[in-house]
């Protein structure tokens, strides 16, 4: 800390970019390894899961596709998958529709460990996907119901 005052000086302050990770237990004595995200990580995830979607179309049963619900369900899947690395360091999933999918499969049990893990790690409280829909909400209040994408 600068001597002067007891603060930390811009310096310092930029060190802390280090990852830090945290190895999780799970039910059946295995472990997953979790790593924190960087202010810009964090704030691309929660533009991902709240930003205004385009509206798509379903052309197997011709419907519209709410793709902000779709966002919002699997917004635990995505911090699984931007959080989940191996003894590397090295994400063993992407946000692909392929890994989510996959993430979607496992044990819900499992899955809320770690989704509790990654908040936690990353400095949010129990809250947070309540937030995060709710701020979902608040953007979209403006959008037409009646809006048709071009075909």
């Amino acid at each position: 800390m600068s001597e002067s005052n007891g603060f930390l000086s811009r310096d310092e302050l930029l060190a802390k970019c280090a990852r830090r990770y945290v190895q999780v237990p799970l039910p059946d004595g295995s472990s997953v390894r979790i790593q924190s995200l960087s202010e810009k990580e964090l704030a691309e995830f929660e533009a991902e899961v709240i930003s205004t979607p385009k509206p798509k179309r379903d052309r197997a049963v011709d419907r519209m596709v709410d793709v902000r619900r779709e966002r919002m369900i699997d917004s635990r899947r995505r911090l699984i998958a931007i959080c989940l690395v191996d003894a590397e360091g090295k994400r063993i999933f992407t946000s692909s529709n392929r890994d989510l999918d996959a993430i979607g499969q496992l044990d819900a049990a499992i899955t809320n460990i770690i989704a509790d893990a990654c908040r936690a790690h990353i400095g949010a409280d129990e809250d947070y996907f309540k937030e995060l829909a709710k701020n979902s909400e608040q953007i979209h209040v403006g959008v037409s119901p009646t809006f048709s994408p071009p075909e």
